[in-house]
């Protein structure tokens, strides 16, 4: 941060920020839902929901044809949780569909309840101390897997009965779960999968002993205390990770052929539809190469049907692949080219096409309609600023764009395809969830986060600018000035920016504007605020990062 003595004096009117007013006033929360999930009859959707004035914990039904509404659960009118003791406990952090659409899964405090649609009747499924982790449905929606005390459990909801799948977890040795390296570098939270038949669970076995031990001071009782976390740094060792595929009726355990080097990683797992196959990503511990191996989960032995490997740079490890229900192929993401793009593989390895072509990263994968044969999926490719939806053939033909809005677009896409929502911002609309047909055509907003208190303010608005180095290679960034910005005074400069590989800051959406109040109070005070994404960030490229 650069600090200059000149401070400039407001003569703009208006209403001023403060931190209270930030973190406490409930003035700038718009109505937001969240957790949407698309229901098995293709429908409808279901979205979680806060009712602000009584803080009732909701989850609702949307109607893709008509758009209406209808309230599915409401925390304050389950009979079963109506005790003080059970109301405290009863929160909805996340609730879960059951395949048939007919009950969901509700996890509060240490327990799971099972609430059916129609009844309204709550079934408690569990009544201990120890919690129930990550709770699943099997695909039958006859059972329920979860995590407790370091293992794998099932459950089956017909009888109550709940039996431990897995014996080799501990302190330390996670099953279903996972060290701070891969949830932090790799994005993965859950660490178990039902097979497509249900017959089978594969799961992530984590040991992280040979880690270093890293002390977290907890700085805010008057007397600190430390815990200790398994943290490797640069060079130190890695956890050690197995993959097992356990079998529901006889609890036995098949551990997949990763190879004899233990100094890997597996970022990803995913399962064919056939439930006999189990595709894995092996990383090398440089990070530049990666293999996607299929293991047969009966024997456990595997072999590698895709390589790449980086000789100058790293893998960017992402959720972008899908295995086909013919059996026969698989999209495949990669930026070999020097730029993020999708690619069509056979499941001998075999490249058939490249299915996206150009100077721009083809970003997250929404879905690949197999019957239609369209891959939907987002793209920088208007501008490193934005995200935009768009859809092509499998064939690499017919790419078209299908959001107009300036702006940041993130989609979710229906069972069958026919409908997508669209979370859409940028520096001065706050988010808004909009519903579209295959075809891109808006159908109606859902919802729209509008803030009322911004009328009272007069926020500034970014600027975006390019700065042009030494080589001509020209960065983006912005700029936000206060409101009364004169250019013969000088102003202290805030400085924001993160600069981590694949990272940007320099985006339009809504909290890089707006909707970051602390940097407008900041700009409020006086300060020009500047944010650039410096070499190494993302939507450039391979040779920018």
């Amino acid at each position: 941060m650069l600090i200059l003595i000149c401070l400039p004096s407001f003569g703009v009117s208006q209403e001023k920020l403060t931190v209270k007013k930030i973190y406490n006033s409930p003035d700038f929360h718009g109505k937001s839902i969240s957790q949407i999930q698309w229901t098995p009859d293709k429908k409808a959707f279901t979205y979680f929901a806060t009712n602000a004035k009584t803080g009732d914990l909701q989850v609702w039904r949307y109607e893709l044809k008509s758009g209406k509404r209808k309230l599915l659960i409401s925390s304050k009118k389950v009979p079963q949780l109506q005790s003080p003791a059970r109301q405290k406990r009863f929160t909805l952090p996340s609730y879960y569909l059951s395949p048939n659409g007919k009950d969901v899964l509700l996890p509060s405090a240490n327990d799971l309840y099972l609430y059916n649609l129609k009844s309204k009747n709550v079934l408690q499924l569990t009544n201990d101390a120890d919690q129930e982790r990550d709770p699943r449905f099997s695909p039958d929606g006859k059972s329920i897997a979860f995590l407790k005390n370091h293992n794998l459990w099932l459950l089956k909801i017909a009888d109550g009965n709940a039996k431990q799948l897995t014996i080799s977890g501990q302190e330390h040795v996670m099953i279903g779960r996972f060290d701070w390296v891969y949830e932090e570098e790799f994005g993965i939270r859950t660490g178990f999968f039902w097979s497509p038949d249900g017959k089978k669970i594969a799961f992530f076995r984590i040991d992280e002993r040979p880690e270093p031990k890293f002390p977290v001071v907890d700085f805010i009782p008057t007397h600190n205390t430390v815990e200790w976390e398994y943290y490797p740094l640069a060079g130190d060792k890695n956890g050690i990770v197995k993959i097992g595929v356990v079998t529901i009726k006889t609890q036995n355990v098949t551990w997949m052929d990763i190879g004899k080097k233990i100094d890997i990683y597996i970022p990803r797992i995913k399962w064919l539809q056939n439930s006999r196959t189990l595709a894995i990503q092996r990383l090398n511990r440089l990070q530049n190469k990666i293999e996607v191996l299929l293991a047969d989960i009966k024997t456990g032995r595997s072999h590698v049907i895709l390589t790449e490997t980086r000789k100058n740079g790293w893998i960017n490890i992402n959720r972008d692949w899908t295995f086909f229900k013919d059996g026969k192929h698989f999209v495949w993401s990669s930026n070999s080219t020097g730029f993020k793009h999708f690619y069509l593989y056979d499941l001998n390895g075999r490249k058939i096409r490249q299915i996206t072509t150009g100077r721009w990263d083809a970003g997250g994968l929404i879905g690949v309609d197999q019957k239609k044969k369209w891959l939907y999926f987002t793209a920088d490719k208007k501008s490193p600023l934005e995200r935009h939806f768009y859809k092509i053939k499998l064939s690499g033909k017919g790419l078209t764009r299908l959001t107009i809005q300036t702006g940041t677009h993130s989609l979710t896409a229906s069972r069958n395809f026919n409908y997508f929502l669209d979370t859409f911002s940028n520096v001065t609309t706050p988010p808004q969830i909009i519903l579209l047909d295959a075809s891109g055509r808006r159908v109606r907003m859902v919802n729209n986060e509008k803030i009322p208190a911004l009328k009272k303010y007069k926020f500034a608005t970014p600027e975006f600018i390019k700065i042009t180095l030494y080589d001509t290679l020209q960065l983006n960034a912005y700029m936000i000035k206060p409101l009364d910005f004169d250019p013969a005074k000088k102003y202290p400069v805030l400085i924001y920016t993160y600069g981590g590989p694949g990272s940007q800051t320099v985006t339009n959406r809504w909290g890089n504007g707006w909707g970051n109040l602390w940097h407008q109070l900041m700009v409020q005070r006086g300060y020009i605020l500047f944010s650039v994404d410096n070499r190494g960030t993302g939507a450039r490229g391979a040779a920018f990062q």
